[in-house]
């Protein structure tokens, strides 16, 4: 019988080696691939800090081109107001000159005919 025991100790004592040959095997791969998540985790990192960065500098070309765009609709707005405003105040201007012109002829014209209605009254 101690040969059935003897046996039965080797089995186990094989099986114990092989179990932890391969123990050693699982943690050796899950150390490679604790290695391999670091190093996908750092290179994600790395693409998603630069994009991180590249949004706010693409916000900013943005900002900077619609700033320029609506300068430049500024500028030509006001050149336009300008423009109106010196043709409306020509016309303003040529307007009230007219007007000035009438009114001093009609004022001449009262003047006249009251002076020559008072000259009527005094010859007759």
């Amino acid at each position: 019988m101690v040969r059935k025991e003897e046996l039965l100790e080797q089995r186990v004592g094989n099986l114990e080696e092989k179990v932890d040959e391969g123990f050693a095997r699982v943690d050796t791969d899950v150390r490679e691939l604790r290695g391999e998540v670091r190093g996908l985790d750092e290179k994600l990192t790395g693409k998603l800090d630069a994009h991180g960065k590249e949004v706010p500098g693409e916000l900013k070309k943005l900002d900077e081109k619609l700033t320029g765009k609506i300068e430049a609709l500024h500028e030509k707005f006001m050149g336009n107001i300008e423009a109106l405003d010196e043709k409306l105040t020509g016309k303003i201007e040529a307007l009230d000159e007219k007007l000035t012109e009438k009114i001093d002829r009609m004022t001449v014209g009262l003047v006249l005919a009251v002076v020559g209605t008072a000259l009527v009254d005094r010859l007759l």
